[in-house]
């Protein structure tokens, strides 16, 4: 319907639009907010910003809040509707929640780590009660971490953040109406606007760490409130802005909302002092535009497979990050573009069905009030297949269905494949060290060939060097790869508790034991190094060495001073015992590196070191070089030297978390430095 300047449209606000008509520019946002999320999650290096797509994610539920706040309102007279709203958010929202947490639940207890499986106790109650975002900030689960050890449930977050929204906005419309004037919506809009710009600024205004930016719900309701203004505007007002205008703030917002996610850096400082919420002003700017289907970004928006996929989003959403957990480098062989494609199609693909199967037939019920009826009414329509795939592939396409059918079993049978472990990838991330004689066998590689047998040993550095290294060895002429022991989160010192942050409430140290299977490191790595008939044994340690570490009978302490210089030299030497046992005729000591800025340029602070994190890192290593020193069947590799000689930009590049390589990078540093530096050591001894 063409909208003649000066006039007010039908929004929907208004009680006579009919309550089933949806804007195909919104859906179409929604999916583009979707995309961004699934490419930052997927580690897609060029979404810089990606943040951007969780203010559009808020700021587009408050405005369809609003919505529907007003239409129930206009139902009843303008009494009431508290009951109806929730009741219709709940059940919109917590039968497809709660899917995806039993999904979580299942995939943790079968693949997590010891440490994910004791979280996730307190992770599921903090999803069931709406408070997740608070638990993961005040619990130490940054969204620093995202990428090494998180919660399966960790994208609950915003769920958490909007379930707080939507039992708060109803109470604030209506306490706003009552101070302003039902009738003058615009002066609502003025009222809820200044709540928005004052959440939105509070990291300006407030002293706080790096995570109240992502977790806070002032901060997220701020931008949820900012949807809700921009409905109540629109509404009352909106007659001041021509098409043409509101076409062209559109635009030139949705420019710069895709700048800002292809160029602008994460680790610029100035976004967690109040950055990230001037991008609330582009977001509501071009949200205004797609109400309306205004402007070229509006048309863009509406193109059909967005249109399908953002009415996907919700399913999609829930499914994604246990998806992408189990869908990883090591279960599926691919790295890449390649893992990144696997996982987007998957999620995409097995959101799509969810929703067609299970959250679209409860939407229709939460509008009939009758579950019965909407299940009923599904159960008459197209296949779930047949919806999806017509949602997606033109119809002169449609009609070749053989070709169809096949493309689309190839893509399943690509999906399950990759919940299988790889064939040729002997390596897990959580695998148990302690193996049978025939296991050990069968990951041996043919009898010896001249290579020298390496295996790999130490925490998560060593894990991802050891998987980034298993191509190059196996193309190598002068080395072959042997099972190691590498675990994540494991150090080389098993004595004390180590400092691991800081409590930002009080302040007080968060301590943490290292667990058993990282203490039973003097039986694993000799037998595993005799199993695999090792002869040289990597030893990669060092991040975890340097934190504060609390004695028994000594206090806190750490590497640099005696008492726990004595304790590494010591572990050392009980390493070198057991490899000799072994048959290990030469150990080599990886350095460690400094922990670089990373990609969001605070990997340091949020890991809670301090300004004397590198003297630290230079102490660790002097201690390798004096234990080498002192025996001739020990070598040190300068891992860490030639990671820190590096350009700051190209190691935040190459260590994204300022610690642990990607899979490109670990490829990179085998070929330019680590193989050839392994080889010279191994032939000089």
């Amino acid at each position: 319907m063409a909208v003649t300047a000066g006039t007010t449209p039908p929004t929907e606000l208004e009680p006579s639009r009919p309550a089933s008509r949806r804007v195909p520019a919104l859906d179409g946002l929604r999916a583009f907010a979707l995309i961004g999320m699934l490419l930052w999650h997927a580690e897609v290096t060029w979404v810089q910003g990606g943040f951007v797509r969780m203010t559009i994610f808020f700021a587009l539920s408050g405005y369809l809040a609003a919505g529907s706040w007003h239409r129930i309102r206009e139902g009843t007279g303008g009494h009431g509707g508290f009951a109806t709203f929730w009741w219709r958010r709940a059940r919109r929202l917590l039968p497809v929640s709660y899917l995806g947490v039993a999904i979580a639940i299942g995939v943790t207890v079968a693949t997590g780590s010891d440490d994910m499986r004791d979280r996730l106790g307190g992770d599921v109650l903090s999803v069931l009660l709406y408070v997740s975002n608070l638990r993961f900030w005040l619990s130490g689960q940054g969204y620093g971490e995202l990428f090494t050890e998180p919660s399966l449930l960790q994208h609950y977050w915003t769920l958490s953040i909007e379930e707080q929204a939507f039992a708060l906005v109803p109470l604030l419309l209506a306490g706003v109406a009552a101070v302003a004037g039902r009738s003058h919506l615009r002066r609502q809009a003025v009222l809820i606007g200044a709540l928005a710009a004052v959440g939105v600024a509070l990291p300006a205004l407030v002293h706080h760490d790096a995570d109240a930016v992502w977790y806070s719900s002032p901060i997220r309701i701020g931008e949820f409130c900012g949807g809700v203004a921009l409905a109540l505007a629109m509404t009352g007002g909106s007659g001041r802005w021509s098409d043409r205008r509101l076409a062209f703030v559109g635009t030139a917002s949705f420019a710069v909302i895709v700048a800002a996610v292809v160029l602008l850096p994460r680790d610029a400082d100035w976004l967690y002092r109040g950055g990230m919420g001037l991008f609330l002003v582009p977001t509501l700017g071009l949200l205004a535009a797609a109400s309306r289907s205004l402007g070229s970004a509006a048309r863009l928006l509406s193109w059909r497979p967005l249109v399908a996929l953002g009415r996907w989003t919700f399913s999609v959403y829930v499914i994604h990050w246990p998806l992408f957990f189990v869908l990883d480098q090591v279960r599926t062989g691919l790295g890449g573009w390649e893992l990144a494609t696997l996982r987007l199609a998957a999620a995409i693909g097995i959101g799509a069905v969810l929703h067609v199967l299970i959250e679209r037939p409860l939407m229709a019920a939460a509008r009939v009030d009758d579950v019965a009826t909407g299940l009923a009414g599904a159960a008459r329509r197209r296949s779930a297949i047949d919806r999806v795939a017509r949602a997606w592939v033109p119809a002169a396409w449609w009609r070749t269905r053989p070709a169809a059918i096949a493309l689309g079993g190839s893509a399943v049978a690509l999906t399950a494949a990759g919940w299988l472990p790889a064939g040729d990838d002997p390596y897990e991330w959580d695998r148990v060290e302690h193996e049978s004689v025939e296991q050990a066998e069968m990951r041996m590689f043919d009898p010896d060939d001249g290579r020298i047998p390496l295996a790999i040993f130490g925490g998560s550095t060593a894990v991802l060097l050891d998987l980034g290294g298993d191509a190059w060895m196996r193309s190598s002429d002068d080395l072959a790869t042997r099972p190691g022991g590498t675990r994540l989160a494991c150090g080389l010192v098993r004595q004390g508790e180590r400092i691991l942050g800081w409590d930002p409430q009080t302040w007080e140290p968060v301590t943490g034991r290292s667990d058993d299977e990282c203490t039973a490191w003097p039986d694993v790595w000799p037998y595993v190094a005799q199993l695999g008939g090792a002869e040289v044994a990597l030893l990669v340690v060092g991040t975890w060495d340097t934190l504060d570490v609390e004695l028994a009978g000594v206090g806190r302490t750490h590497v640099g001073r005696p008492e726990y210089d004595r304790i590494v030299l010591d572990e050392l030497s009980l390493a070198l015992d057991g490899f000799r046992t072994a048959g290990v005729r030469q150990l080599q000591l990886a350095t460690t590196p400094v922990v670089g800025r990373g990609e969001t340029g605070r990997a340091r602070e949020l890991r809670g070191l301090g300004d004397d994190h590198p003297e630290r890192v230079a102490a660790f290593n002097a201690l390798l070089h004096r234990f080498a020193d002192a025996h001739d069947d020990v070598v040190v590799i300068d891992y860490g030297g030639y990671v820190d000689r590096m350009d700051e930009d190209l190691k935040a590049e190459l260590l994204p978390d300022g610690v642990h390589p990607t899979d490109e990078a670990a490829q990179l540093l085998w070929t330019d430095f680590l193989g050839p530096a392994i080889v010279a050591a191994a032939d000089d001894s």
